[in-house]
């Protein structure tokens, strides 16, 4: 199973960007005209972040999972903008490439409004593009997997000699990434509860297999009903 790429590749974003379409809500977006969460900025967003879901193979650039998403809002997945555009310093790269991306809901709560950039930098100048230049890992200039190791139960740790060391137990912690492998266990618990059962219950299937399988589809139909709750 992958996880996605180790660093988001983006340079398709540049092509849409341009597109006659988007000219006028792209020069709003960055003269302030126009606001990210106007209507008139929605076409634009919508056909970014269908090219990002798929740049990301549909998983967020944080915790790497797939974002349950519904398509009438979008609310479980974010366009994600890495340096926060709600800081002046920052609203020049609105619609700059290297600063979209897509995250879970969940990651994008956590991350709020905090600053990612380690040294301010004038207002002519563009951010770094190295390596652990960020206070979390960049989409596109840190590899994801080269410094975070991801194990079965959804358990994060950084990895030995992780170029950007820092950066990655920033965005564990922060992002609260070990919060994801106590649901799993919770969750693992809970199946492993309803197969030990189903399996009782198979021993008596020679004996008598009607009322066997009347106790497995009862046990089924309540763990549909019941085991969500406890997850």
């Amino acid at each position: 199973m992958s996880f996605g790429s180790g660093k988001l590749d983006v340079s398709f974003a540049q092509e849409i960007l341009e597109d006659e379409k988007h000219k006028d809500v792209v020069s709003g977006l960055l003269d302030g005209s126009v606001n990210w969460y106007a209507e008139a900025a929605k076409p634009l967003k919508d056909e970014l972040r269908v090219a990002l879901r798929q740049a990301s193979e549909e998983r967020c650039v944080y915790c790497r999972r797939i974002p349950v998403v519904d398509p009438r809002t979008n609310a479980s997945e974010h366009v994600e903008h890495f340096l926060d555009k709600s800081k002046e310093k920052y609203k020049r790269f609105i619609v700059s490439p290297f600063n979209l991306s897509i995250s879970c809901n969940s990651c994008n709560i956590q991350k709020k409004t905090k600053d990612m950039l380690l040294a301010d930098i004038d207002e002519n100048s563009i951010p770094p593009t190295q390596c652990g230049q960020y206070h979390w890992l960049h989409p596109c200039y840190d590899d994801y997997f080269e410094n975070i190791q991801i194990d079965k139960g959804w358990v994060y740790s950084i990895k030995h000699q992780a170029p950007a060391a820092a950066a990655a137990k920033n965005l564990i912690d922060e992002c609260r990434l070990i919060v994801i492998s106590e649901i799993e266990e919770r969750k693992n618990a809970e199946v492993d509860s309803v197969f030990d059962e189903v399996l009782e219950c198979m021993l008596n299937w020679k004996d008598d297999p009607n009322s066997t399988a009347e106790k497995v589809s009862s046990i089924m139909g309540r763990a549909r009903e019941e085991v969500w709750k406890n997850i």
